[in-house]
């Protein structure tokens, strides 16, 4: 079968999502990407040894998924191309604030201001800026690996050291250690880059992590700079997640959230994000960073979108929501001889997963190479003073 037919979902696992995936939606047609240009699916031979892309496995080392965007999403650019020009955009537009609004509101209980929203270019090119603007050459930035390998790489190509305070590994996944954190803050870290949900390990933070989290920065003046890009992805329904600034006027006046519908809605390809920032003073530093370096404005296709529009692609992550699931549980299940069902990229520390279409249904390829789930998380759990790779 070819390898952009996913692997059948285990409906069974659907029970984890609060929200089943519909029988039949836009989810259920199968997009072949491999004519398309799509950094996913054509970095194989970059990426891994000629054998192992030769099997043509599954790329998961990236967050884009092979849904096709929201129909509101997909009206409203050819709404635009169809204008015929294609013009310096005006910034955003009140129906887009509006949605950016509302979304916090109704999805996290977040109520923000319409003149916190700063729209951008992508959350890890604010994530740079950010690393300009509010620190210097030679201070540290801290992190907690195993985490998104641009939170190492962004820092010290910006000329910032790397401050680590490692998650501590139990036998269901890691655990955040208050004495761990605050012992990694040196006399100069300027920022904490906070993975909210964590990526890759998949924790929603509580509460009380992320107040213990702020209070310690707090103490220490530290700015907070939360990831919240994959905010809408919690797959756990026990589980919610609690946007940090939302933690009260002290936590807000002293971060900087980052936000996106890249992964929510399937869309990277737009280069939109959209950073909130509470406290004046942030918000006045933070364009004039990014002006000196780049184009404060992101893509001109994301602010065309109608406010009506956006409220009718919104359902779609919950869908989306229930099949990622779904599926986690079906790879999880199914992959029993996991140390050989992945091939990690020594260059990304990313994952590719194989699968073979078999009388019993789809199973893990068998590699010739094989790596530990440590290593494909980049990280031994060691509390050493640095991480022996990163991850993606």
């Amino acid at each position: 079968m070819a390898r952009d037919t996913a692997p059948e979902a285990d409906t069974s696992a659907s029970s984890s999502a609060s929200t089943a995936a519909p029988s039949s939606s836009s989810f259920d047609t199968v997009v072949d990407r491999s004519r398309s240009n799509s950094m996913k699916w054509t970095f194989a031979d970059a990426l891994l040894a000629p054998d192992e892309a030769a099997a043509e496995p599954l790329p998961m080392w990236v967050a884009d998924t092979d849904f096709k965007a929201p129909q509101a999403v997909l009206d409203a650019l050819h709404d635009a191309v169809d204008h015929g020009v294609l013009g310096y955009p005006g910034g955003a537009t009140d129906g887009y604030l509006d949605a950016v609004v509302n979304w916090q509101a109704k999805r996290f209980g977040w109520e923000i201001s319409r003149d916190w929203v700063v729209p951008a270019a992508g959350v890890i090119t604010s994530l740079k800026t950010v690393v300009q603007a509010f620190s210097a050459p030679g201070d540290s930035v801290l992190i907690q690996p195993p985490v998104y390998v641009h939170f190492h790489e962004d820092v010290r190509l910006n000329g910032r050291h790397l401050a680590y305070a490692p998650l501590e590994r139990t036998e269901d996944g890691y655990r955040f250690d208050a004495r761990t954190f605050e012992a990694a803050i040196r006399p100069d870290t300027k920022l904490f880059i906070l993975s909210h949900p964590h990526n890759p390990t998949g924790n929603v933070w509580t509460e009380d992590e992320l107040r213990t989290m702020g209070e310690i920065c707090a103490r220490h003046g530290v700015l907070v700079v939360s990831d919240e890009i994959h905010q809408d992805l919690v797959l756990n329904p026990a589980r919610t997640h609690i946007p940090f600034a939302s933690l009260g006027p002290e936590f807000a006046r002293a971060s900087i959230t980052c936000t996106a519908p890249s992964k929510t809605f399937n869309l990277p390809g737009l280069q939109c994000a959209n950073i909130l920032i509470p406290d004046h003073r942030l918000r006045e530093d933070f364009p004039v960073s990014t002006s000196a370096m780049c184009s404060r404005w992101s893509t001109c296709w994301a602010w065309s979108l109608p406010r009506r529009r956006t409220r009718t692609a919104s359902p779609g992550w919950r869908s989306c929501s229930a099949i990622c699931a779904a599926t986690t549980s079906t790879s999880r299940r199914r992959s029993t001889a996991r140390p050989r069902s992945c091939v990690c990229c020594p260059r990304t520390r990313s994952t590719w997963r194989g699968w073979t279409a078999g009388a019993s249904g789809w199973t893990p390829r068998r590699w010739t190479g094989s790596c530990s789930p440590r290593r494909a998380c980049g990280w031994t759990g060691a509390r050493s003073s640095a991480p022996r790779a990163t991850a993606t």
